[in-house]
């Protein structure tokens, strides 16, 4: 579980910075430093909350080894990696607005083309 958050953490330090190292430390400064500190990675309802289970994760493990702490661990994990695939999605949107919605008339016409029937079709029931 640990690896899945700090591969997610890698995967959105990798959007800023390409070249990111693999190492855990260095993944979960620049986590920290690029995404909780300017709270980019911030829930509306519950701030911080999903970042502080991976940099308790990184801080040591529980030694408490129960069926409960691992379900703990397990249900933590998929709350950081599903706000991180949120943060994720958030940031191609405003990648798309900026890039194509912004742009010339020309570029829209050429990216932004409306759906037609030829484009789109509707899904078999």
């Amino acid at each position: 579980a640990y690896n899945a958050m700090l591969r997610a953490a890698r995967t959105l330090v990798q959007v800023q910075w390409p070249d990111a190292p693999a190492d855990p430390n260095l993944v979960v400064e620049e986590f920290r430093k690029r995404f909780v500190d300017t709270k980019i990675f911030w829930d509306t309802y519950h701030a911080d909350q999903f970042s502080r289970y991976l940099f308790q994760r990184h801080e040591g493990p529980d030694t408490r080894y129960t069926k409960d702490t691992a379900h703990k661990l397990v249900e933590e994990a998929n709350l950081f990696i599903d706000a991180a695939h949120k943060n994720y999605a958030r940031d191609a949107a405003d990648y798309y607005l900026e890039t194509r919605l912004r742009s010339s008339a020309e570029e829209q016409q050429r990216f932004c083309r409306p759906l037609t029937a030829v484009t789109w079709r509707k899904p078999r029931a």
